[in-house]
C-alpha cells in the first residue's frame, strides 16, 4: 500500500495486500505482460499500474466483449476500492464482507466451522475492531 513508504500501517493495508492477492488470483499471475512481453503490471511494486490496469478492467467490464479475459464487474469495483490512494476510501472489514463480490459465501457458517473444527479460537477483543458486531474475528492459534 502507498502509505507503508511513509511509515503508516493499519488495518487499510491489509486490505490493500488482499486487494493486490485478489488481483493476482483473477489475472493468473504477479505480472501482467502486453503482446511484445513487457511487464505492463506488477501489483507488488506499482500502485500506479496496478490502478492503470484496475481501470481499464472497469471499462472493459462495463461493455464485456464475447471472449474477453477480464475479471467480473464485481472483482472490478472491489479492487478499485481496497486499493484506493486513500486508506479511508477503503472500507471496514464489514463492508467488504458484504460486497457483491463476496456475496455467495456464508460468513457465519466459515465462522462456525473455524470455531468447531479447528485448533483456532477466537483473540482477547482489545480493540474496537475486534469488538464490532458480526462474523469478522481475529484468530490466534490454541496450544494443544
Amino acid at each position: 500500500a502507498p502509505e507503508v513508504g511513509k511509515g503508516r500501517y493499519g488495518l487499510s493495508v491489509d486490505l490493500y495486500s488482499l486487494g493486490v492477492t485478489i488481483f493476482v488470483i483473477l489475472t493468473g499471475g504477479e505480472r501482467q505482460t502486453d503482446f511484445l512481453g513487457n511487464t505492463v503490471v506488477n501489483p507488488f511494486f506499482n500502485h500506479r499500474q496496478l490502478r492503470d490496469a484496475l481501470k481499464l478492467y472497469a471499462r472493459q467490464s462495463a461493455r464485456p466483449r464475447p471472449g474477453a479475459n477480464v475479471p467480473p464487474k464485481e472483482a472490478v469495483e472491489l479492487l478499485l476500492q481496497v486499493t484506493s490512494d486513500d486508506p479511508s476510501k477503503r472500507g471496514t472489514s464489514r463492508e467488504l464482507m458484504e460486497h457483491a463480490f463476496f456475496r455467495e459465501i456464508n460468513w457465519k457458517k466459515m465462522v462456525d466451522l473455524c470455531e468447531r473444527d479447528s485448533n483456532f479460537q477466537p483473540a482477547e477483543e482489545d480493540d474496537d475492531e475486534a469488538a464490532a458486531p458480526g462474523p469478522a474475528r481475529q484468530w490466534t492459534f490454541a496450544s494443544a
